[in-house]
C-alpha cells in the first residue's frame, strides 16, 4: 500500500470533522496491522527526523546494547547515542547540536515512546516533524 493509499484510509478512518491527531491516526494503522514490516524484509535504521544537517534514527534489537530506548544522531562526520531521557550515552555532538536534539526531544517525547514501542515490536516507525 503506497503512502498515498494509506493517507486516503487513514482520512477515510478518520472522517470529516474528526478529532483524531495525526498520532491517533498512526495508532489505527499500528492496530489494524497495516504498519507491520513484511516477512523476511530488514527494517534497517529508519529516519525519525531530519533538521538542520541533524539526521535522527532509531531500531531496536532484542538483548545486548539495544535494550535501552535510545535515539542515534549524526551531524557531518559526528556520531552520538541519546537516551529517551535526554542524555549522552556515546558519542559526541557540538554544543548547538546537542542543544537542538535535546530541545527536539523534548517537544517529541510521546511520539519517541511510540517510535521505540514500535521499534521493539519490530514493525515499521513513523517520521516525526522536524524543528523549524
Amino acid at each position: 500500500m503506497s503512502q498515498c493509499e494509506r493517507s486516503a484510509v487513514c482520512r477515510a478512518q478518520a472522517g470529516e470533522g474528526s478529532r483524531l491527531r495525526p498520532y491517533h491516526v498512526r495508532k489505527i494503522l499500528f492496530i489494524t496491522g497495516r504498519r507491520r514490516v513484511p516477512p523476511g524484509k530488514g527494517t534497517g535504521m529508519p529516519e525519525l527526523s531530519r533538521f538542520y544537517g541533524i539526521v535522527i534514527t532509531m531500531y531496536s534489537e532484542a538483548g545486548g546494547n539495544h535494550s535501552l530506548p535510545h535515539i542515534h544522531v549524526r551531524y557531518g562526520n559526528m556520531r552520538a547515542v541519546y537516551s529517551l531521557q535526554g542524555d549522552l550515552l556515546r558519542g559526541k555532538m557540538p554544543s548547538k547540536q546537542h542543544k537542538l536534539v535535546l530541545a527536539w526531544m523534548a517537544l517529541h517525547e510521546q511520539e519517541l515512546q511510540e517510535n521505540w514501542y514500535l521499534a521493539s515490536s519490530k514493525c515499521a516507525c513513523y517520521r516525526i516533524s522536524p524543528l523549524k
